[in-house]
């Protein structure tokens, strides 16, 4: 349920090779299990985005801004949003909670053909993948970003 330490230091420090691998809902023996790295958070929950119930709360990992936990019983992954309760407060000092969709929910927005293509140099238009484009995903209006830099050691979009 709760990520290894090696991961959690790669995650905190932006060196994470694989961060799809771990961030988002995962199966594992015991049932679905959701991570989460939200800087600035105090308590997060896994919403199901068909009712808006929370079916889960995830735990902070130690003294990271990384969450985790089990879903409980559920053992088919499902559409979710995350709750976030924020350690800022208010103006009125209120405590101040949204809900969002986890980027990590989606997967990867960069297809194999095109991944390949890009890779051996023969994309004839990498502008349509590449880039940010504006869509709609799993029922989520937003933009999608992908970026080629097959030698990088961090993407940063600002």
């Amino acid at each position: 349920m709760t990520l290894s330490s090696a991961d959690v230091d790669a995650l905190m420090q932006a060196r994470h090779t694989d961060p799809f691998g771990v961030l988002g809902m995962h199966g594992s023996a015991s049932g679905l299990v959701v991570h989460a790295l939200l800087p600035g958070a105090a308590a997060v929950q896994v919403c199901d985005q068909a009712t808006g119930r929370a079916v889960a709360s995830l735990q902070r990992q130690g003294d990271s801004d990384v969450f985790g936990g089990s879903t409980g019983r559920r053992r088919k992954a499902f559409a979710y949003r995350l709750r976030v309760r924020w350690l800022a407060t208010g103006a009125d000092g209120s405590a101040v909670c949204t809900d969002i969709d986890d980027p990590y929910r989606f997967g990867l927005v960069l297809g194999e053909l095109d991944a390949w293509l890009l890779a051996e140099g023969t994309h004839r238009r990498p502008f349509e993948c590449l880039g940010a484009h504006p869509g709609e995903m799993q029922g989520v209006t937003g933009t999608r970003f992908a970026v080629w830099a097959p030698n990088a050691r961090r993407v940063a979009v600002v």
